[in-house]
């Protein structure tokens, strides 16, 4: 397990469905319909990671294989939700402020562990069901582009009767930098993100 702070973070399991239907009951609260239930994020059907504020769920994202593009292929941040208050603080740098790219996306890269998969995020075009994914995919996915962490690959796609847009991860750039972000901030409590284990 990883924690920044006081957060903890860890890969779910069905020992944690009650912490997750919590969570969902939030979610479903604040209108993030995607995350209002466990079949609404189909928790089934993807692997999980989420952070924990002692025994309560703040953020979670999932991974699933992503056959439509190519069998190497893996759909991460899938499903992703935080609750209000929780960004570690208002920063351009997404090791900084993002639970899900600086602790998630490198906890699912790791998870999967093989050096021919491709990781992909995808991000709603325009559907108010999504929440943030519609923001993030106007504003923080090009910034991120424009700094190699991604590439656009496919500017429309219809995955799931939702038309997204679909971003390749490059993993040696983001790794990199996230090993320059570890080296240099004590974010994360004397704990290498390293020495994650589900």
């Amino acid at each position: 397990m990883d924690r920044p702070g006081k957060l903890i973070f860890k890969q779910l399991t069905n020992i944690d469905i009650p912490a997750i239907q919590e969570f969902c009951e939030k979610c479903s609260e604040l209108g993030y319909e995607n995350n209002a239930s466990l079949t609404a994020m189909k928790f089934s059907s993807a692997v999980f990671f989420a952070a924990f504020d002692e025994d309560k769920i703040i953020s979670l994202a999932g991974i699933h294989k992503l056959p439509e593009i190519n069998n190497r292929a893996w759909r991460c941040l899938f499903r992703g939700a935080q609750l209000p208050g929780y960004t570690p603080q208002w920063s351009m740098d997404i090791f900084k402020s993002g639970i899900h790219f600086s602790q998630f996306l490198y906890q699912q890269i790791k998870y999967v562990n093989d050096p021919d998969a491709e990781f992909y995020i995808t991000t709603n075009i325009d559907n108010p069901k999504a929440g943030a994914s519609s923001r993030l995919h106007k504003t923080m996915m090009p910034r991120l582009a424009s700094q190699g962490y991604l590439e656009l690959t496919m500017p429309s796609i219809n995955l799931y009767n939702t038309e997204q847009s679909l971003w390749k991860v490059n993993v040696l750039n983001y790794m990199t930098a996230r090993e320059r972000w570890l080296a240099g901030d004590n974010y994360i409590d004397q704990t290498r993100a390293d020495s994650f284990q589900a």
